[in-house]
C-alpha cells in the first residue's frame, strides 16, 4: 500500500481524497491543517486515521510515502520549509508561493533536501489538453497561441482571500492560463511586449505579445473585474483549435469542417485533470514514467507571469 497524507483541509482536499480513494493500492493515512478542528472534520468525514495541526508530528508518526500540499498560497512557503525536512514525495498545489521569488526559495529548499517535489498544474492533464498536444505533435507550422483570461478580485475578497493573496492574484489564478504558453509554444521566450489599460477605478485590461525563438507567437488578453469566458485558441497552417470551456476541444480545419472532441469520463467523474495528475504522482513512487511538472519547470511559468504583469 502507498501511504498518502494531505496538508490542508480546504475544499480542494476533497477532490484529492475522492481521486485517491479510487486507487486500490493507496491508503490516506493522515490530514493536517492550520486549524486542527478543520482537519478533524475531514478526518471524520472520510475516515482518515490521523488528524492534527503539526506537519512534523504527522511525518514522524505516519511516515507517509507521498504528501499532497493544498494550502492557501500565502502558507505554501512555510509549509514547504517544514515538509522538506522529511523524506517523502510531494505534490504542491499551484501557485508555488505568491511570487517568482517565493518559487525560487521553495526550489532551493527542495534541492538542498533532495526532495522529489512537483507542482499541481491540473489543466495540463485535461483530456482536451492531451488531445490538443497529440494533434499538434505532427504539425511543424508556426503557431499563434491566444489566451483569454478573466479575473475577479472583487469576488476573491468576498470569498475571504487575504489582501496579500489578492494583490498577487495573477500568480494565484492567472497561472491556470498563462501556463499554456510554456508548453504550447516552442523554443525560448525572446521578447514580451505588455501593456495595461485602465477602464475605471476597479477594471482594467491587460494584454501581452510573447515572441518565441521558434517563431511561435503568444497573445494574452486579460479582463480584470469584468465578465469574459476563459478561452484558448491555437492557429496553425491547416487547422485552428480552440478550447472554451477549457475542458472541451474543437477544431476547424482548412476544409471548413468543424470537429468536436469528446470529454473524458475521468474529467466528468473527478475534478478535471485530477485523476491523471494523481496517477502520475503514484507512478513516481512506483518508479514508472510520469509527466508531472517539476519545480524547475514551474519557474518558467512564474517567470512569464512576472514578465507580463510587472
Amino acid at each position: 500500500m502507498i501511504k498518502v497524507s494531505i496538508v490542508g483541509a480546504g475544499k480542494i482536499s476533497d477532490h484529492y481524497i475522492k481521486v485517491l480513494r479510487s486507487f486500490k493500492n493507496v491508503k490516506i493515512e493522515g490530514i493536517v491543517s492550520k486549524s486542527e478542528k478543520s482537519s478533524k472534520i475531514k478526518s471524520q468525514k472520510f475516515n482518515i486515521p490521523y488528524f492534527g495541526n503539526s506537519i512534523d508530528q504527522m511525518m514522524d508518526i505516519i511516515k507517509p510515502n507521498i504528501v499532497i500540499v493544498c494550502v492557501t498560497p500565502s502558507e505554501t512557503l512555510k509549509v514547504c520549509f517544514n515538509l522538506f525536512k522529511h523524506n517523502c514525495i510531494s505534490l504542491i498545489e499551484k501557485p508555488l508561493g505568491l511570487s517568482l521569488n517565493d518559487s525560487k526559495k521553495i526550489l532551493a529548499i527542495a534541492k538542498k533536501s533532495k526532495q522529489k517535489s512537483f507542482v499541481a498544474l491540473n489543466r495540463r492533464y485535461f483530456n482536451s489538453t492531451k488531445l490538443l498536444l497529440k494533434k499538434l505533435s505532427n504539425d511543424k507550422s508556426k503557431r499563434i497561441v491566444s489566451v483569454f483570461d478573466q479575473e475577479d478580485t472583487e469576488a476573491a475578497k468576498k470569498n475571504g482571500h487575504k489582501p496579500l493573496v489578492i494583490k498577487n492574484w495573477m500568480y494565484v489564478n492567472s497561472i491556470h492560463l498563462i501556463d499554456y504558453f510554456t508548453f504550447l509554444c516552442r523554443g525560448k521566450i525572446k521578447k514580451v511586449y505588455s501593456q495595461k489599460i485602465k477602464i475605471n477605478n476597479k477594471q482594467y485590461f491587460k494584454s501581452a505579445t510573447i515572441l518565441f525563438t521558434s517563431g511561435d507567437i503568444g497573445i494574452y488578453h486579460a479582463y480584470w473585474n469584468r465578465p469574459s469566458p476563459w478561452k484558448i485558441s491555437i492557429s496553425c497552417d491547416k487547422s485552428h483549435f480552440y478550447m472554451s470551456p477549457i475542458e472541451k476541444l474543437f477544431e476547424k480545419n482548412n476544409k471548413g469542417q468543424m470537429i468536436s472532441y469528446k470529454e473524458s469520463e475521468y474529467d466528468k467523474e473527478y475534478k478535471p485533470g485530477f485523476y491523471f495528475m494523481v496517477k502520475n504522482l503514484l507512478n513516481v513512487y512506483t518508479g514508472q514514467k510520469n509527466n508531472l511538472v517539476s519545480l524547475e519547470e514551474n519557474i518558467k511559468t512564474m517567470n512569464l507571469i512576472k514578465r507580463i504583469y510587472f
